[in-house]
């Protein structure tokens, strides 16, 4: 599972570009290892013919490593552990070297989880021996940096050492100065403790420590002189798990200071109010250049216009005309010199159904406001990508899409209208608009003078006076009388209709035409300013990224204060 810390150092690294920090780096020989792992290392790092495999041999005691003062020197990892370990010994050097290293197996059960291993030289002219040793050295708990009297201020090792403690707590370390016996030949006793002081000077200096490291004056040759005893005391018994637990706790408490540090680098706090800044001005400019004209002069002229209006709101009407009979043929026959005049004569023809932008195009104001955005902020190709507004046809494309929000947003208003104010359904209705228009055109030419008659005591005695009724009933008075009648009930019946349909559509329109308005899917303002926000979108997600990576690293440092404290 990717750590917290290394997942927010990946996610720094995507938002900003920066270059990944060395301990993380693929050729990084910071140390790697599991909490729980059944065996640790412990390993000699060195130079060429500072002695690593005649030291190894005379700590062990046995002929283990080759020692030779020619040639390529030692050029697979020899590893020392017990013989109840080789398997997970064999399988961690496999999967770290594959195919270059021996391992030689003891029986002494004080040393059953410890494993001593000889490296390649740091400093070979040979590409695979360096990299052998890199490799092993992402496993090496308890690394022995070793080093002789000829080679000991030399600088390729202290720059190794540097990148190994990016990941390794120094405490975890032992340093070594062997071949002491020659300089204490030629120069006495005191040269050699001169020479080990110096050299942790130099260690000190390298890792920043408070204080020089011990470092032990060692002589492979002369097994019983100088610290060889000392160091040989130490290595010979195996660490408690719980010491070996805590060594890797330090370890892991220096690789998260080490990316800390890294993080400080990168300024997260600073990047992140830098974009806050940036995200504000470009909202400030794109308000003050787009969506203050469109929200002020271009979208009212647009949805103001009657022939919009109409377009919104005549569906309903033909709706709810539609669900009467007989009316809805008097609509067909009016509603079209209806339309001819709202288009024609009251605007004059023109296609008002489109939204402007006063005389310049939405397009090129869109391509000045981020124009100066381009001129006056830096990466900003880099946050918005290939959507680079300050094209033109990037710009063209960008108003384009504002043209199509808002018709959608007309078809969803004229829908929803259409719902609203085109007519009630249910059963009573239907039984309402029957009585209202075929039970009219029945009840005044017929049904009424039939049924006064009856209720006026008019003798009916013979089929005469029936019939004469009917005459009379049907003669071309009273049908001329009952039709214009009739055409009076149903052009009020007609205005009714059409006044509670648009009556109910313009109280729904003035609700989302409302510059307040906050339905996006319906409102035209909130169109406009959803497009907008959309426009900086790249920004808005540049400044919550950088904001929320800066809040993850508050919370790293404070736990990491935590632990440390802990």
């Amino acid at each position: 599972m990717v750590r917290e810390i290394d997942q927010l150092v990946t996610d720094v690294i995507a938002a900003t570009g920066a270059s990944a920090p060395g301990v993380l780096a693929d050729d990084s020989p910071a140390l790697s290892i599991a909490d729980d792992a059944p065996i640790y290392l412990i390993g000699l790092i060195g130079g060429k013919d500072v002695g690593k495999s005649s030291l190894v041999n005379a700590l062990v005691g046995l002929p283990i490593s080759a020692a030779s003062a020619a040639g390529p020197g030692t050029e697979s990892v020899v590893a020392y552990a017990h013989s109840s370990a080789r398997r997970e010994v064999e399988d961690l050097l496999q999967q770290a070297v594959p195919g270059k290293f021996s391992v030689v197996t003891h029986d002494n059960p004080a040393l059953s989880r410890q494993v001593l291993v000889d490296l390649p030289d740091i400093d070979s002219v040979y590409a695979d021996h360096i990299e052998t040793t890199r490799r092993m050295l992402r496993h090496l708990l308890y690394p022995i940096w070793l080093q002789s009297i000829e080679k000991y201020a030399d600088q390729q090792p202290q720059r190794l050492l540097a990148r190994v403690a990016e990941g390794n707590d120094p405490r975890n370390f032992l340093f070594a100065v062997n071949k002491i016996d020659l300089l204490v030949a030629r120069e006495g006793d005191s040269a050699a403790r001169e020479l080990c002081d110096d050299f942790g000077r130099r260690v000190a200096k390298t890792l920043s420590l408070e204080a020089p490291p011990a470092v032990f004056a060692l002589s492979a040759t002369q097994a019983n002189r100088f610290d060889l005893p000392a160091l040989r005391a130490k290595l010979s018994q195996q660490r408690p798990i719980e010491q070996v637990r805590g060594a890797i706790q330090l370890a892991s408490h220096r690789r998260d200071s080490t990316l800390l540090r890294w993080l400080s680098e990168q300024n997260l706090a600073a990047r992140a109010d830098s974009a806050q800044r940036t995200l504000e001005e470009a909202e400030e400019l794109v308000s003050e250049r787009l969506v203050t004209p469109l929200l002020e002069t271009a979208l009212p002229q647009w949805i103001d216009t009657p022939a919009h209006r109409a377009m919104l709101i005549e569906p309903a009407v033909r709706t709810r005309m539609n669900r009467w009979p007989i009316v809805s043929a008097l609509d067909a026959t009016l509603s079209p010199i209806l339309a001819f005049v709202q288009k024609y004569i009251s605007f004059g023809g023109g296609n008002e159904n489109e939204p402007s932008f006063d005389a310049t195009p939405l397009s090129h104001r869109i391509a000045t406001t981020f124009a100066h955005l381009h001129r006056t902020t830096p990466n900003l190709a880099q946050r918005f990508g290939e959507r680079k507004l300050w094209d033109e046809s990037i710009a063209r494309s960008a108003a384009a899409e504002l043209q199509s929000r808002l018709r959608a947003s007309a078809e969803r208003q004229k829908q929803a209208i259409v719902t609203a104010a085109g007519g009630r359904t249910g059963i009573l209705m239907p039984v309402v608009r029957i009585l209202l228009t075929v039970g009219a055109i029945l009840w005044f030419p017929i049904v009424q003078p039939i049924l006064h008659a009856f209720l006026s005591a008019i003798s009916i005695s013979s089929w005469g006076d029936l019939g004469r009724l009917i005459v009379e009933v049907l003669g071309a008075a009273h049908m001329l009388r009952a039709g214009t009648f009739l055409l009076i009930w149903f052009g009020v019946l007609w205005l009714l209709l059409r006044w509670f349909a648009r009556n109910r559509a313009e109280s729904i329109l003035k609700k989302w035409n409302s510059a307040a308005a906050q339905d996006a899917t319906h409102a035209p303002a909130a169109v406009v300013m959803q497009w907008s926000d959309d426009l900086l979108e790249p920004l808005r997600t540049d400044s919550d990224r950088l904001n929320a990576l800066a809040e993850r690293e508050r919370s790293q440092r404070t736990a990491s204060a935590e632990r440390e404290a802990a």
